[in-house]
């Protein structure tokens, strides 16, 4: 076999692919990916990813997601309000925890898997906290 029909899996926590071929376990990633050239299994997965108009996993909203962040940011008084909503979700989810990072970076947009990731590439705001959605969360 050609080394270009070799994948070598960088997921191991993935229930490996009947469609590819994956080089030996015993193999070490530097020496498949860097000096033979096998593609890792993971770059080979978000190939396929298309994100052009998701951002996130549907979780029974009626309209696009980016659509109702506009109108929510929109809607919002510019003041403290949205902040003391995110407090309030977080205190509603229960966690104990609520970060909320300005990241100012800009990560060059030149290698990114697909058109769609280029808008991604900052700066952001972050909010995060520790708690998690459960399964009801995401249904809506």
């Amino acid at each position: 076999r050609s080394v270009k029909d070799l994948k070598y899996n960088d997921a191991p926590w993935c229930v490996p692919d009947k469609e590819f071929l994956y080089c030996h376990d015993f193999i070490e990633r530097k020496i498949a990916v860097e000096h033979l050239g096998v593609e890792p299994i993971k770059s080979a997965l978000l190939e396929d990813l298309d994100i052009s108009d998701k951002l996130g996993v549907e979780f029974g909203q009626t309209e696009k997601l980016t659509c109702r962040l506009c109108n929510i940011l929109r809607d919002y008084p510019r003041d403290i309000t949205i902040l003391k909503e995110l407090l309030q979700n977080a205190d509603d989810a229960g966690a104990t925890k609520l970060l909320i990072i300005l990241d100012k970076r800009c990560h060059a947009a030149d290698k990114v898997i697909s058109e769609g990731w280029k808008q991604l590439q900052g700066p952001a705001l972050l909010f995060w906290n520790d708690s998690s959605f459960s399964e009801e969360d995401l249904i809506g």
